[in-house]
């Protein structure tokens, strides 16, 4: 809009002021338009970082790096919190108390209750609870899911969609697989489960108090309570083949 403003405008003279020349030709003009693009990014950077650490100087907790994060609207933080680097926290978010936000988390629209310990790098979306005591460790995707007291999500999931009873432990790489395409649909997990590393979990599905899931496997069934639960593709080795693929 404004390189055509500076191409019309009142002829040479408009020109001439935008460009320091009266020769305007087509390599001129799309210089000015990268130059006016360049202008209008560089001024919504420097808008965003004026704003992160506005909102902050009336919440108690204590910021690794005050100027360095972000508080939404709506926002409620309890005591003895510690906000490390890099966070943003978006409008209508509760934290509790005794909370610690390790760098470079998103939480949106979520409640964080009391001593729980989230990140780095984890992605809290809206209508999420992360219980009490509870882990949420890097790469970790929580989408409108309860999560409850004490479990431990440490490393790259995602847990969409789920309702998680208390104490449980989920391994690295778990997928809780909650769309089909079509519609969302949702898991049930009861108290002390155990969910071994690189499983898909395909909602809709309830695993009950007490069970273990291998490493490995893709969960389509309900589980009852106890169950011990392996489905894996059964491994077969053939000797001194592999130096045909080398």
């Amino acid at each position: 809009m404004v390189g055509s403003g500076c191409g019309a405008g009142n002829g040479n003279r408009t020109r001439e002021l935008c460009l320091g020349s009266t020769h305007f030709t087509p390599k001129l003009y799309l210089h000015m338009v990268i130059y006016y693009f360049l202008c209008y990014v560089i001024t919504k950077i420097e808008i965003l970082q004026q704003n992160c650490g506005k909102g902050i100087k009336n919440i108690m907790a204590k910021f690794v790096n005050k100027k360095s994060c972000y508080i939404g609207k709506n926002v409620k933080i309890g005591k003895n919190v510690v906000i490390h680097a890099n966070n943003h926290i978006g409008d209508n978010v509760e934290i509790c108390d005794n909370v610690t936000l390790l760098p470079n988390n998103v939480i949106e629209g979520a409640v964080i209750k009391n001593g729980a310990s989230v990140g780095p790098f984890a992605r809290i979306r809206p209508n999420s609870v992360i219980g009490e005591n509870c882990k949420i460790g890097n790469f970790v995707e929580i989408k409108n899911s309860v999560i409850g007291c004490g479990c431990k999500i440490s490393h790259l999931a995602y847990v969409g969609d789920v309702q998680m009873g208390a104490d449980c432990n989920i391994g690295c790489g778990v997928i809780f697989a909650n769309y089909d395409g079509k519609n969302k649909h949702k898991t049930k997990l009861g108290d002390h489960v155990f969910v071994g590393s690189n499983c898909n979990i395909i909602a809709p599905v309830q695993i009950e108090d007490g069970s273990y899931i291998c490493a490995g496997t893709t969960v389509v069934q309900n589980v009852k309570a106890g169950d011990f639960v392996i489905g894996r593709v059964r491994q077969e080795n053939k000797a001194e083949k592999a130096k045909k693929y080398w």
